[in-house]
């Protein structure tokens, strides 16, 4: 799980329009629990870290889940909310908290190159 929450946050760095989503987020962790896994998603000061314990941190929100689901979750491959509707993960926190770990993990998802056709039009 830490590769994938490491590239999260790589990805999240590149895309600045996006890290401007918690830039004043300060002081806060999110917990991911899958298995016998247990991981921080901490918001210092704009930056954003993976960490094991989240020090004089408060926790706001708590995601758990199997490691599958986890994972489609931080590539953004599927939605928070359908994995929780799903019942593949279970979450707690407040509302606007859920909103914001939602939307940078669907934000960071991978994009695919679309496929260019000019249909016969150069000759």
């Amino acid at each position: 799980m830490v590769d994938q929450i490491q590239k999260f946050i790589s990805v999240l760095e590149e895309r600045s329009h996006i890290l401007k989503l918690v830039e004043n987020v300060d002081g806060i962790a999110v917990k991911l629990v899958c298995e016998d896994d247990n991981r921080f998603i901490s918001f210092i000061r704009g930056e954003v870290l993976c960490q094991d314990d989240p020090e004089r941190l408060e926790v706001l929100c708590e995601i758990r889940g199997p490691s599958e689901s986890m994972k489609q979750l931080i590539s953004g491959k599927e939605k928070l909310r359908n994995l929780v509707t799903n019942g593949c993960l279970s979450v707690s926190g407040p509302f606007r908290m859920i909103l914001l770990i939602e939307s940078n993990f669907y934000l960071t998802k991978s994009l695919e190159p679309i496929p260019f056709n000019m249909g016969g039009m150069l000759k």
